[in-house]
């Protein structure tokens, strides 16, 4: 509210990431004001080798791999994710994890402690987070993204569909706008960790599903999430905010 004072005082156009930010404004009666403009990405020109990647951060080269990377908070579901990790391990021998990011110590250690406590143990590989996400994008088969408060427009998803990666994720904030659930991805309700588990599992074991929702994804990211697209969409609110 602290914030929805200061626009109403000082803007003349607020760009919302998301109809679900811009519901926010509407909300705090700003909605006259707000244009949603979806961010923009920019995927490497030249792809990043698979192999490589997956020496690198100590995976197997035939492994069906799923990753989560973000901040290492409670909020964005890395516990949940691991505990997925637990039951996918049960239930699928081939199924690895790769986790990037950082976060407090003492969650970190807890993330750590949950780890240990599972028959996924030895197939979970936790790194520091990368000056980019592409090399851990090409090292995966699914991304995760079980945030349990609602992300505005996460920048992961949109990475992951820019480079035609299956997504599996929560269904709040401004993910249901980029994932078209069973068309560019899987959605699942916030904290249901067993639909989550379901949900990688189904992509683990049908390649051809990964890939058909990878494709959708990625055309729906050149068609909202480009740069291009991003800058269009600011320069004709820019054009029009100062035009007489």
């Amino acid at each position: 509210r602290w914030f929805a004072g200061r626009l109403r005082r000082d803007a003349n156009t607020i760009v919302a990431v998301s109809e679900a930010v811009a519901d926010w404004l509407r909300e705090e009666d700003l909605g006259d004001r707000v244009s949603v403009i979806y961010n923009g990405v920019e995927p490497p020109s030249n792809g990043v080798d698979r192999d490589q990647a997956r020496v690198r951060f100590g995976l197997p080269a035939n492994a069906v791999v799923a990753g989560l990377f973000g901040q290492l908070v409670a909020h964005k579901g890395a516990i949940d994710f691991v505990r997925a990790a637990h039951r996918l391990a049960e239930r699928n021998p081939h199924v690895w994890f790769l986790i990037a990011g950082h976060g407090p110590s003492s969650f970190v250690a807890e993330l750590h402690r949950v780890i240990a406590d599972g028959p996924a143990a030895e197939r979970v590989r936790v790194v520091p987070p990368q000056p980019e996400i592409w090399e851990l994008l090409a090292a995966v088969d699914v991304l995760a993204l079980p945030t349990l408060w609602p992300d505005p427009l996460p920048r992961a998803v949109m990475e992951a569909m820019a480079v035609g990666i299956a997504v599996v994720a929560y269904e709040n904030g401004g993910v249901p706008e980029m994932v078209i659930n069973s068309e560019t991805g899987l959605l699942c309700q916030p904290g249901d960790v067993e639909g989550l588990t379901r949900a990688i599992l189904e992509l683990a074991g049908d390649e051809s599903l990964r890939s058909s929702l990878g494709e959708a994804g990625q055309r729906r990211a050149k068609e909202l999430f480009s740069v291009e697209h991003h800058v269009v969409q600011m320069e004709k609110v820019f054009r029009e905010t100062l035009s007489p």
